[in-house]
Parts: C-alpha cells; sequence; structure tokens
C-alpha cells in the first residue's frame, strides 16, 4: 500500500534529487558517451516510475517524477540536441535517436530536436552543394542524404510531421541556393540513368533498379524552383517530370 509521506518530504526529497542530478549529465559526458547516458535516463526513469507507483501515493508522485525528468533531462536539452546529436545523425544510430526522441518528448522539448534536425540538414547539404571538387557527386550525395534522413524520420522520430516539414524545408533551403546547378546536374543524371540502367546511377546501395532511381531524383527536382533562364538539359529534364 503506498506511503502517506508528506509535502514536506517530498520537497527535500526533491531538492536532493536536483543536487544530485545536477552532476550526473557532466559526469557522464565526460566519462562515457550520449549513447551511455540515454540508456542510463530510460533506465532511471523506469525505475523512478515503478517506485512511484509502488510507494507513493497518486497525489505525491507528480512532483517526484518532474524533479527526475528535470534533473535527468530538461536542465540539459541544449546539451543533449547540440554536437552529440549531430554525431548520433552522422552515424545513423538509429536505436539513440529513437531514445532521445522519446525522452525529449516526456519534456516537451521536441522543438529543440526539430531545430538541431533541420539545422543538421542545411549544414550536410550546404557542404554537398559548395563542394566544386566533387560537382559530379552532387546528385548522389543529395539522394544519399535524403535516404538517410527519411529512414531517420521514419524510424526513430516516429514520422513526425514537425520534424517531415523540416526536412522538406531543409532540402528546399540548401537546393535553392544554386538552385540552376542543381537542376542542371538532375537532369544529367536522369539522363544517365535513363541510358545506362541503375549501374550508372551510383546508388544501388539505395535503390535497387533505375525506376526508384529516377522517382527519388524526380523528388529532389520538386524542391527546386529553377528561374526562367534554364538549360536545354534542364527545360529537357522538366518535361520528363512533366510526363511522368
Amino acid at each position: 500500500m503506498p506511503f502517506n509521506i508528506s509535502d514536506t518530504s517530498i520537497h527535500i526529497q526533491s531538492e536532493f534529487h536536483i543536487i544530485v542530478f545536477k552532476k550526473t549529465l557532466a559526469i557522464f559526458l565526460q566519462e562515457l558517451s550520449i549513447s551511455a547516458y540515454l540508456e542510463h535516463c530510460e533506465k532511471r526513469l523506469t525505475q523512478e516510475y515503478s517506485r512511484a507507483d509502488n510507494y507513493l501515493q497518486l497525489s505525491t508522485r507528480h512532483p517526484l517524477i518532474v524533479t527526475v525528468e528535470s534533473g535527468l533531462l530538461e536542465k540539459h536539452v541544449g546539451i543533449l540536441v547540440g554536437p552529440d546529436f549531430e554525431k548520433l545523425l552522422l552515424e545513423d544510430q538509429i536505436i539513440d535517436l529513437t531514445r532521445l526522441y522519446k525522452l525529449c518528448s516526456r519534456i516537451g522539448a521536441l522543438q529543440p530536436l526539430c531545430n538541431s534536425f533541420k539545422n543538421h540538414i542545411r549544414k550536410c547539404g550546404a557542404s554537398i552543394m559548395s563542394d566544386e571538387g566533387r560537382e559530379q557527386e552532387l546528385v548522389i550525395n543529395v539522394l544519399r542524404l535524403k535516404s538517410r534522413m527519411k529512414k531517420i524520420l521514419e524510424e526513430a522520430f516516429q514520422n513526425n510531421s514537425s520534424f517531415s516539414n523540416s526536412l522538406k524545408d531543409s532540402f528546399e533551403q540548401f537546393l535553392n541556393q544554386k538552385a540552376n546547378k542543381a537542376a542542371e546536374m538532375l537532369a544529367k543524371y536522369m539522363d544517365t540513368a535513363l541510358k545506362s540502367g541503375n549501374k550508372a546511377t551510383g546508388l544501388n546501395d539505395i535503390h535497387q533498379d533505375t525506376e526508384s532511381a529516377i522517382d527519388a531524383a524526380m523528388m529532389i527536382f520538386r524542391y527546386i524552383q529553377v528561374s526562367k533562364k534554364i538549360t536545354p538539359c534542364v527545360a529537357a529534364f522538366t518535361l520528363i517530370v512533366i510526363r511522368a
């Protein structure tokens, strides 16, 4: 049967938890990785929920849970969605990203996570667009980025509409920095794919056939706002899109 713990006791216990949890993240991120810290948070929260259900009355559970969530997560959102989050994205760490999404959802911190997701895509996209030495790989790298981010969106971020919109907005933003160049490279890519088959696209690791590769390229093309002054190559590709 749950104990009747006074408000004073809960307050003292809460203050103690805050002192302890303030040091927790710094220690974990110094000695271990963000992956280990996220796993630690998940376990601690499960333990505290179980303890609250078993020993506390309903009226006293909430203050303790709020304290634990605040100490473990809320006070450290800025760190959790910072460079270590980018590392998880770069390494396609779906399990850790799923865990982080669920933890942020608990404390109403999905917006900072979404903003970091958007900034990461824009940063990666800008790097691709500005790499003149690898211009011939521009379309392949954009498609690979889209495939990776789409997988993370679907598997880790539960297809959240805000994250989905951020993905779309991010691609539109960096592609339209050099819209005509992106459209021209897409046209050349499509021309090669149609003439030579999927082996020539360099995307066998993502798309199993030419048709799926073309569909993916057409999705990217729809992000681009091409000016009226377009090359014959881009005009030809536009016709392909219209016919499709």
